[in-house]
Parts: structure tokens; C-alpha cells; sequence
């Protein structure tokens, strides 16, 4: 699904209880990756040690960070889940969205969609599902299957980085950058509880504290 890339931050940690979930409650929001989850699976299993909880809402259930964990403990048959459950609606948690960047030229990418040509983004991010640029050219992508698994599947990978600022930067080196607006808060908790997701990188959460790890035997999880 290609890789991330956002800028360190220094936070304060966070020491909360852990809480032991019923895995069948938890909702993701966003498409999995196979392989990732698979990754997971062998870590736990050649470490025999699970690290890092959940990170979800209180009230819904729904995943904020850690669908790869969740589907991984769902695949090995673990029942419940150590979740730290936060108040989905508290400002010290952000929402902010993936800003997809691929290494081609722009002409490339228009042969595989329909597109309309705009003047600038700024006042395009709300209509279109994504407005791609070379920096000096754009262009809106109004299209009814997945964008970006499309393009994965003609061989190409993503690099994903966290501001627009970012993104654009790379236009300098020949690439081209996809563009779009961050979903609400709102519109993550109602497409969830229809047992929807959005596709891959969508959402980018962003926490005001860190968390400490755990150190959860693989035989206390499965027993």
C-alpha cells in the first residue's frame, strides 16, 4: 500500500487502562492490506509477544489506529482485543488524510480516468475525489472505482506524506500528487456503522499523546 512519511513529533506519554474488547465489537474504517495483517501474524508468532493496543473509540468501537493488529489477532482466532478507548470527539485528537504522491508523469495517470481540467485546487477538493498535479497542471478525478487501488493495479506504488505543503514539494522532482480533502470525523463514525470503509490511507489521526506498548504473551491472547 506504499510507504508513509510524516515528520517526528516529541509527545508526552499517556498511561490509560487497557481494556479487553471483544474483537466481534470493533469496526474499521478503512480497506485492509492482506499482506500487512500477514506481517503481523508472523511478528507475533516469532516474537510470541503482542505489543502495541488499539487505539478506538469509546462510544462506537470504531478503529482509529490499528486495523492491521485487529485483523491480524482476528485471523490467528483471538477473541478479545487490548484496546485503549479514547473519546473519539475530544479536540487532542486530529483528522487529517494521506496525501498520495507517485513517481510518473501526470499525462500517464490521465490515460487511465476521465478528468476535468481546473484552475488551482483550492476551490475543487469538495467536488472531486482527488485533484491530481505536476505543480503546474490540474486536474479533477471524478471516477466510481477505487482511484488508487486502480493505479496499484497497473504496478505502480504510492508514496503517502501528511501535508499538502509535502506533497506538492515533490511536483518539483517530476512527480505527481494526488490531492483531497480530509473526511470528518462524523462522516468516519456513520460510514463505519454501516459496516463500510473508506479505501486504503484515507484517514491520518493525529494524538496528542503517544502510548506505551505492552508486552502481551501470544498464548494469553489465544487462550
Amino acid at each position: 500500500m506504499g510507504v508513509e512519511k510524516a515528520k517526528l513529533e516529541e509527545k508526552p506519554v499517556r498511561i490509560m487502562k487497557i481494556h479487553f474488547v471483544d474483537i466481534v465489537l470493533l469496526k474499521p474504517h478503512e480497506e485492509l492490506d492482506p499482506e500487512e495483517s500477514r506481517q503481523l501474524i508472523e511478528s507475533i508468532n516469532e516474537k510470541g509477544v503482542f505489543y502495541k493496543p488499539i487505539l478506538a473509540d469509546k462510544d462506537s468501537f470504531i478503529i482509529l489506529d490499528g486495523h492491521h493488529r485487529w485483523d491480524g489477532l482476528k485471523r490467528m482466532g483471538v477473541k478479545k482485543i487490548p484496546c485503549l478507548l479514547l473519546d473519539y470527539f475530544d479536540n487532542e485528537i486530529k483528522l487529517y488524510t494521506w496525501y498520495p504522491v507517485l513517481n510518473e508523469k501526470l499525462e500517464k495517470i490521465l490515460e487511465f480516468f476521465d478528468h476535468d481540467h481546473l484552475e488551482g485546487y483550492e476551490n475543487y477538493l469538495e467536488e472531486y475525489t482527488f485533484v491530481i498535479t505536476d505543480g503546474k497542471r490540474y486536474y479533477g478525478l471524478r471516477d466510481e472505482k477505487d482511484i488508487i487501488r486502480y493505479i496499484e493495479s497497473k504496478g505502480y506504488n504510492f508514496e503517502y506524506v501528511d501535508t499538502i505543503e509535502t506533497a506538492l514539494k515533490g511536483t518539483e522532482d517530476g512527480k505527481t500528487v494526488f490531492l483531497r480533502r480530509s473526511r470528518t470525523k462524523k462522516e468516519i463514525i456513520e460510514k463505519a456503522s454501516r459496516d463500510e470503509v473508506f479505501s486504503p490511507k484515507t484517514t491520518r489521526h493525529w494524538f496528542l499523546y503517544k502510548y506505551p506498548y505492552l508486552y502481551i504473551k501470544k498464548e494469553r491472547l489465544i487462550s
